[in-house]
Protein backbone atom coordinates (compact mmCIF):
# COMPACT_ATOMS: atom_id res chain seq x y z
CA UNK A 1 0.00 0.00 0.00
CA UNK A 2 1.29 3.55 -0.91
CA UNK A 3 0.73 6.96 -0.30
CA UNK A 4 -0.40 9.28 -3.02
CA UNK A 5 -1.53 12.88 -2.96
CA UNK A 6 -5.34 14.08 -3.31
CA UNK A 7 -5.47 16.34 -6.16
CA UNK A 8 -7.27 18.41 -4.46
CA UNK A 9 -5.93 19.24 -1.12
CA UNK A 10 -2.66 17.55 -1.27
CA UNK A 11 -2.92 15.54 1.52
CA UNK A 12 -1.16 12.20 1.58
CA UNK A 13 -3.56 9.48 1.77
CA UNK A 14 -3.69 5.59 0.86
CA UNK A 15 -3.85 4.78 -2.59
CA UNK A 16 -6.59 2.18 -1.82
CA UNK A 17 -8.87 4.53 -0.29
CA UNK A 18 -11.82 5.04 -1.69
CA UNK A 19 -11.87 9.03 -0.95
CA UNK A 20 -10.16 11.71 0.13
CA UNK A 21 -10.06 11.44 4.11
CA UNK A 22 -9.46 15.63 4.12
CA UNK A 23 -11.37 17.13 1.18
CA UNK A 24 -14.15 14.06 0.73
CA UNK A 25 -12.80 14.00 -3.03
CA UNK A 26 -13.60 10.47 -4.54
CA UNK A 27 -10.36 8.74 -5.31
CA UNK A 28 -9.32 6.12 -8.59
CA UNK A 29 -11.66 8.81 -10.68
CA UNK A 30 -10.26 11.60 -12.37
CA UNK A 31 -11.55 14.83 -12.26
CA UNK A 32 -14.26 15.07 -14.72
CA UNK A 33 -15.83 11.57 -13.68
CA UNK A 34 -15.84 12.76 -9.85
CA UNK A 35 -17.80 16.11 -9.94
CA UNK A 36 -21.37 16.29 -10.92
CA UNK A 37 -22.71 17.28 -14.39
CA UNK A 38 -24.39 20.59 -14.07
CA UNK A 39 -25.48 20.80 -17.56
CA UNK A 40 -27.88 18.18 -17.29
CA UNK A 41 -28.98 18.21 -14.03
CA UNK A 42 -29.63 21.98 -12.51
CA UNK A 43 -30.88 20.67 -9.35
CA UNK A 44 -27.40 19.50 -8.91
CA UNK A 45 -26.18 23.39 -8.43
CA UNK A 46 -27.15 23.25 -4.49
CA UNK A 47 -24.77 20.51 -3.65
CA UNK A 48 -21.96 23.58 -4.87
CA UNK A 49 -22.95 25.62 -1.56
CA UNK A 50 -20.98 22.85 0.13
CA UNK A 51 -17.91 24.16 -2.03
CA UNK A 52 -18.12 27.57 -0.31
CA UNK A 53 -17.34 25.83 2.92
CA UNK A 54 -13.88 24.58 3.25
CA UNK A 55 -13.29 20.56 4.09
CA UNK A 56 -12.95 19.51 7.47
CA UNK A 57 -9.30 19.75 8.81
CA UNK A 58 -8.50 22.08 6.22
CA UNK A 59 -7.71 25.91 7.35
CA UNK A 60 -8.07 28.36 4.94
CA UNK A 61 -5.78 31.65 5.71
CA UNK A 62 -7.04 35.21 4.15
CA UNK A 63 -4.11 37.38 3.62
CA UNK A 64 -4.38 41.17 5.59
CA UNK A 65 -4.13 44.04 3.81
CA UNK A 66 -0.99 45.41 3.86
CA UNK A 67 -0.32 48.44 6.13
CA UNK A 68 2.00 51.48 5.30
CA UNK A 69 3.45 51.61 9.31
CA UNK A 70 6.02 49.59 8.84
CA UNK A 71 7.32 51.58 5.44
CA UNK A 72 6.52 54.59 7.39
CA UNK A 73 8.54 53.49 10.36
CA UNK A 74 11.29 52.50 8.33
CA UNK A 75 11.83 55.31 6.43
CA UNK A 76 11.97 57.30 9.57
CA UNK A 77 14.53 55.29 10.76
CA UNK A 78 15.95 56.14 7.85
CA UNK A 79 16.06 59.70 8.22
CA UNK A 80 17.06 59.64 11.92
CA UNK A 81 19.83 57.65 11.46
CA UNK A 82 21.30 59.98 8.21
CA UNK A 83 20.26 63.15 10.56
CA UNK A 84 22.76 61.07 13.34
CA UNK A 85 25.53 60.64 10.46
CA UNK A 86 25.41 64.12 9.38
CA UNK A 87 25.69 65.53 13.08
CA UNK A 88 28.69 62.93 13.82
CA UNK A 89 30.29 64.25 10.73
CA UNK A 90 30.15 68.21 12.01
CA UNK A 91 31.01 67.22 15.67
CA UNK A 92 33.98 65.42 14.37
CA UNK A 93 34.70 68.51 11.94
CA UNK A 94 34.53 70.78 14.74
CA UNK A 95 36.67 68.76 16.97
CA UNK A 96 39.29 68.64 14.26
CA UNK A 97 39.31 72.25 13.66
CA UNK A 98 39.46 72.88 17.55
CA UNK A 99 42.39 70.17 17.66
CA UNK A 100 44.37 72.48 14.94
CA UNK A 101 43.23 75.99 16.44
CA UNK A 102 46.12 77.65 17.81
CA UNK A 103 45.10 77.59 22.10
CA UNK A 104 43.68 80.04 23.02
CA UNK A 105 45.45 82.69 25.70
CA UNK A 106 44.36 83.86 29.28
CA UNK A 107 44.05 86.71 30.72
CA UNK A 108 47.80 86.99 31.73
CA UNK A 109 49.50 85.10 29.58
CA UNK A 110 52.03 86.17 27.26
CA UNK A 111 51.59 85.47 23.44
CA UNK A 112 53.11 87.31 20.18
CA UNK A 113 51.53 90.40 18.16
CA UNK A 114 50.56 89.15 14.83
CA UNK A 115 48.83 91.70 12.38
CA UNK A 116 45.84 91.22 10.79
CA UNK A 117 46.48 91.88 7.39
CA UNK A 118 50.07 90.73 7.13
CA UNK A 119 51.99 94.24 8.22
CA UNK A 120 54.89 94.73 9.65
CA UNK A 121 53.48 96.27 12.89
CA UNK A 122 50.06 96.22 15.11
CA UNK A 123 48.02 99.06 16.07
CA UNK A 124 47.84 99.92 19.88
CA UNK A 125 44.75 102.44 20.80
CA UNK A 126 45.91 104.40 24.11
CA UNK A 127 41.92 103.64 25.34
CA UNK A 128 39.02 101.23 25.04
CA UNK A 129 37.14 104.14 23.71
CA UNK A 130 39.74 105.31 20.88
CA UNK A 131 39.50 101.04 19.97
CA UNK A 132 35.67 101.01 20.15
CA UNK A 133 35.36 103.93 17.47
CA UNK A 134 38.17 103.03 15.21
CA UNK A 135 36.30 99.21 14.99
CA UNK A 136 33.33 100.99 14.35
CA UNK A 137 34.54 103.49 11.85
CA UNK A 138 36.38 100.09 9.88
CA UNK A 139 32.82 98.44 9.86
CA UNK A 140 31.57 101.47 8.57
CA UNK A 141 33.68 101.56 6.22
CA UNK A 142 34.22 105.22 6.58
CA UNK A 143 37.78 105.69 5.84
CA UNK A 144 38.17 109.35 6.96
CA UNK A 145 37.22 108.53 10.59
CA UNK A 146 39.09 105.19 11.15
CA UNK A 147 42.24 107.04 9.08
CA UNK A 148 41.96 110.49 11.85
CA UNK A 149 41.76 107.86 14.98
CA UNK A 150 44.94 105.60 13.71
CA UNK A 151 46.98 108.55 12.94
CA UNK A 152 45.94 110.48 16.55
CA UNK A 153 45.24 107.71 19.02
CA UNK A 154 47.38 104.85 17.97
CA UNK A 155 50.86 103.36 18.37
CA UNK A 156 52.45 101.08 16.07
CA UNK A 157 54.12 97.47 17.99
CA UNK A 158 56.65 95.76 15.48
CA UNK A 159 54.88 92.57 14.85
CA UNK A 160 56.33 89.10 16.40
CA UNK A 161 56.84 91.41 19.70
CA UNK A 162 55.85 90.05 22.80
CA UNK A 163 52.53 91.35 24.70
CA UNK A 164 50.43 90.18 27.75
CA UNK A 165 46.87 89.82 27.80
CA UNK A 166 45.70 92.39 30.49
CA UNK A 167 42.59 92.83 29.90
CA UNK A 168 39.92 92.07 27.62
CA UNK A 169 36.07 92.53 26.32
CA UNK A 170 33.28 90.60 24.52
CA UNK A 171 33.61 92.60 21.45
CA UNK A 172 36.68 91.18 20.61
CA UNK A 173 39.28 94.08 21.81
CA UNK A 174 41.84 93.20 24.20
CA UNK A 175 44.33 95.36 26.28
CA UNK A 176 47.81 94.16 26.26
CA UNK A 177 50.98 95.42 28.13
CA UNK A 178 54.65 94.95 25.63
CA UNK A 179 57.11 92.69 27.20
CA UNK A 180 59.79 93.02 24.81
CA UNK A 181 60.81 95.13 21.88
CA UNK A 182 61.40 99.01 21.51
CA UNK A 183 58.84 99.91 24.28
CA UNK A 184 58.09 97.19 26.82
CA UNK A 185 55.99 98.09 29.38
CA UNK A 186 53.51 99.75 27.19
CA UNK A 187 49.82 99.25 27.09
CA UNK A 188 47.43 99.03 24.25
CA UNK A 189 44.18 98.08 22.62
CA UNK A 190 43.99 95.88 19.98
CA UNK A 191 42.01 92.85 18.41
CA UNK A 192 42.17 89.73 20.35
CA UNK A 193 42.97 87.68 17.00
CA UNK A 194 46.31 90.14 17.09
CA UNK A 195 47.66 88.03 19.95
CA UNK A 196 48.69 84.86 19.64
CA UNK A 197 50.26 81.72 21.65
CA UNK A 198 53.82 81.62 21.33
Amino acid sequence: MALVACPDCFRQISDAAPTCIGCGRPMGTSLSQSLPNYAQSPQSLSSLSSLSQPPTGVTVVTPHPRSAVPVVVAAALVALAAAGGVFAWRAWVLTAEARSAPAALRLGDVGVLHSLDGLPTVMLFDSREDFDAASRANAQKDDAAYKQLVRSRATFAPAGTKAREVEAVLQGGIRVQLVDGPRPGVTGWTFSSCLQPK
